[in-house]
């Protein structure tokens, strides 16, 4: 009897052992239930139902441009830098480019021209996609470069612009004014760096120029001054005769030694062998200070004054030389280094929207939820199992 007693006490507590854990995971898997009611189901109905009946559709218009240069390549031989990145200048263009599609300068140019806030703040939009009335320049900004992607392609250096719009037309309206906005900055940018270089070395040239003016009106006040229009050629002109009568000098003081060995001193011919001799002295003598003399009018100083002149007035001459094919040469560079907008495709007119793409979303946000779901419930298992 006491054994029996004990089997059903045992079975009894078995029982309730069972019914005490059916009833715990009965509370686990409606717990499990609700949450993945409240954390996956009720988020996807809700997305779900946004994107297939309220989200606005967006169009995608797509162009894709390229930055070239107007003038011939040159090849001065092979250059290791252009072999391992060839693209390099073209790329810093267009990333440039790229900048300016960004920026606010762009924004407000666009703004200006197609009132694109108003419009991306219209009340067709729906309330989630569209821009609020009251949004600050820097939200407008972010709102603007959210509907807008500029790649660089570095294989073909081809620059590819996909613009988002609320409508075809728009959405092509607003991409030509954008590209024929770059146009108009490519071309600045390019003629204005042309136009410094070109302007800094023609007033160079103009620089040498008025120096070699300058030279050359000295050196023919110079001339007019002394009344020569070459004193070197005055100098070498007084060197030679200082030669001549010192060689005549010579050779009539050898006469008169000659005639002293056979004639009286006071005999006609020797006098007046000597007053010819006294008169090539003096003649020298005076040639001489003419040649060499302390006033500024010597034939030496006029002669050095005038070759410092004359090298000045060659080496501005040869200075204007150089600039001018400097000038010539910077035209050349200047035309080849200009650049220009290329468009590969021109702005599309898209037919079908693009955006939102309600699957893709769903199915992202899915996945994205089941994941935090299954790790939530995990961790919440884990602890209440260490409480129990």
């Amino acid at each position: 009897m006491h054994f029996l007693k004990q089997q059903w006490l045992k079975h009894k507590n078995d029982v309730q052992a069972i019914l005490t854990t059916g009833a715990s995971k009965a509370r686990l898997i409606a717990q499990a239930y609700r949450l993945f009611l409240t954390f996956i189901f009720l988020p996807i109905f809700i997305c779900g139902f946004y994107f297939t009946f309220i989200a606005s559709q967006r169009y995608v218009s797509e162009a894709k441009f390229d930055i070239r240069h107007s003038g011939p390549q040159q090849s001065n031989g092979v250059d290791l830098g252009s072999l391992l990145s060839p693209t390099s200048a073209n790329r810093d263009d267009d990333l440039v480019v790229k900048e300016f599609i960004l920026s606010r300068d762009m924004l407000k140019i666009l703004n200006d021209q197609l009132d694109l806030k108003k419009k991306f703040a219209a009340k067709s939009i729906d309330f989630v996609s569209r821009l609020s009335r009251k949004a600050t320049e820097e939200a407008f900004l972010t709102y603007y470069r959210s509907m807008i992607d500029v790649r660089y392609d570095d294989i073909s250096s081809i620059m590819t612009v996909e613009l988002q719009a609320y409508s075809p037309d728009f959405a092509q309206e607003m991409l030509s004014l954008i590209l024929k906005e770059s146009e108009k900055f490519v071309n600045r940018l390019s003629h204005c760096l042309a136009h410094e270089q070109l302007q800094f070395i023609d007033e160079e040239t103009k620089k040498t120029h008025d120096k070699y003016l300058a030279s050359k009106a000295k050196l023919m006040g110079y001339q007019d001054a002394q009344k020569s229009g070459n004193p070197i050629a005055s100098y070498q002109s007084a060197i030679g005769r200082v030669a001549a009568l010192e060689e005549k000098l010579t050779q009539t003081e050898a006469e008169q030694k000659e005639l002293l060995t056979y004639l009286n001193p006071k005999s006609p011919q020797v006098i007046a062998c000597t007053n010819c001799i006294n008169g090539l002295r003096e003649q020298i003598k005076e040639e001489n200070l003419r040649l060499t003399g302390e006033n500024e009018t010597s034939l030496n100083k006029t002669a050095s004054n005038y070759e410092t002149l004359k090298l000045e007035t060659d080496f501005t001459q040869e200075a204007y030389k150089v600039s001018l094919n400097a000038l010539e040469k910077s035209r050349v560079e200047a035309a080849r280094k200009l650049k220009s907008l290329v468009l590969i495709t021109t702005p599309s007119l898209p037919e079908e929207p693009r955006y939102p793409r309600t699957f893709y979303n769903l199915l992202t946000l899915l996945l994205s939820l089941m994941i935090t779901y299954g790790i939530g419930f995990i961790m919440i298992a884990i602890v209440k199992d260490h409480m129990e």
